[in-house]
């Protein structure tokens, strides 16, 4: 499909940020000899309530999406679930991420791909400050394969711990105009939750640590090397919850949460993560965070659940996230199906 002049104009810009922050990118445009390869949208994009709470709530991910942060998310009920996400980056440029996950007695099994959506591009670089004319295709895809297992469960029978290590694989794809790179990695990590019960409820205290792209590989790119960004995440929240005083009915949910993530490369700054999460009647869900991952970004969103007895083991998430680039606000929205045994 032939790029309209708006949507030409978005894509010039974007490629032109790409070409700043993704030194991959910038070496294929003759900007500098070396320096890091990274899927550049890693960290922004993981899944809708992450984008509204800043991505903050690492320790506590949910759904096939957690593998994108969180490589041994916390035990969930026995199931399955299906995700489905969206994201609008710039008029004619898309992010989607696909899932699923499966858990079963500890044991958790998620499998995310995430992938930019464009259309045919004309691209400017040092070397053409006009164009070519031509028009070029852009690809970028990075696909994740996790497992994890609650060995708390042995630990301290009771429920009260959960304490979950994971590995996950890594892969990288991607195409700009005739160059095109591809590499494979793993992430390795570990979350812990404790919960404490009273009168009405509960509060989990939830941790994690988190290493990515541990291979020390680097990729063949237009004749240069360049490496995987080795980076490290640690996150901290706690999730409380009020039941009604007459019945094991839900009435309110808090989540606060907080996370870093530093990577080693010159490339890429310390991020720092902040969100909050209120849900009502285990039903409407509200969020907001920051991201300094993009700047010092804002974002917010809103979310529902539909788990009602005529649907059986079957629950519905619906999930939007809003979140400000520096330029203008993108939004993503997601749905989650989930099958319990």
């Amino acid at each position: 499909m032939r790029a309209t002049p708006s949507g030409l104009f978005a894509a010039f810009a974007l490629i032109t940020a790409l070409l700043l922050s993704s030194p991959s990118l910038t070496m294929a445009a003759g900007f500098v000899k070396v320096g890091t390869f990274g899927f550049n949208w890693e960290g922004i994009h993981n899944g809708s309530r992450q984008t509204a709470m800043g991505s903050a709530d690492m320790a506590g991910a949910q759904g096939p999406s957690a593998i994108l942060l969180n490589t041994a998310p916390l035990p969930t009920i026995d199931g399955v679930d299906v995700e489905y996400g969206r994201s609008k980056l710039y008029l004619d440029v898309d992010h989607e991420t696909m899932g699923m996950s499966a858990s079963w007695r500890g044991l958790q099994v998620n499998y995310v791909r995430a992938q930019l959506l464009t259309d045919p591009m004309l691209i400017r670089t040092a070397y053409q400050p006009e164009g070519t004319g031509e028009y070029f295709e852009m690809t970028s895809e990075m696909k994740v394969l996790g497992a994890s297992y609650d060995i708390g469960q042995h630990l301290e029978p009771s429920g009260h711990l959960a304490w979950t290590i994971g590995a996950a694989w890594r892969r990288y794809d991607g195409s700009l105009a005739d160059f095109e790179y591809g590499e494979s990695t793993y992430d390795v990590g570990t979350s812990l939750r404790w919960r404490v019960n009273h009168a009405r409820g509960w509060t989990d205290f939830k941790g994690g640590f988190w290493v990515m792209n541990q291979s020390g590989k680097s990729v063949a790119f237009d004749e240069r090397e360049s490496s995987l960004p080795e980076a490290s995440r640690y996150g901290l929240s706690a999730e409380s919850v009020i039941n009604s005083r007459h019945s094991n009915q839900e009435m309110l949910r808090v989540v606060v949460a907080y996370a870093e993530a530093n990577y080693d490369s010159y490339f890429y700054e310390d991020q720092d993560h902040l969100g909050a999460e209120l849900t009502a009647l285990d039903l409407v869900s509200v969020r907001a965070g920051n991201n300094s991952r993009l700047g010092d970004s804002n974002s917010w969103g809103v979310g529902l659940r539909v788990a009602r007895p005529f649907m059986g083991p079957v629950a519905l998430t619906l999930d939007y996230g809003r979140f400000d680039t520096g330029w203008r606000w993108n939004e993503m929205w997601s749905a989650r199906a989930n099958f319990r045994f």
